[in-house]
């Protein structure tokens, strides 16, 4: 999933919602725009979700972090699975 998480009502009930059609050992990965310094289109009309708030939000659909890359410079880029017993 790339750079549309900000546009997701109820992000945690949607995930949630996926976890059926996954594959026992699948990943769900999103790369989504950070918040911007100074002027942007992103920040202006809030095309950014925070990383924090994403594996939050995660964590609530029952997934767990798995991975977390930084090497883009304008967004987060994480990687999840869903949380076993």
């Amino acid at each position: 999933m790339r750079n549309v998480c900000h546009h997701l009502p109820k992000r945690p009930k949607y995930f949630k919602s996926l976890k059926s059609a996954l594959k026992p050992e699948g990943r769900i990965a999103i790369i989504e725009y950070k918040k911007a310094r100074g002027f942007s289109f992103h920040k202006i009309f809030g095309h950014y979700v925070p990383k924090e708030k994403i594996i939050k939000e995660m964590e609530e659909a029952g997934y767990q972090l798995e991975k977390d890359w930084a090497f883009l410079p304008k967004q987060s880029f994480t990687m999840f699975h869903v949380k076993r017993a």
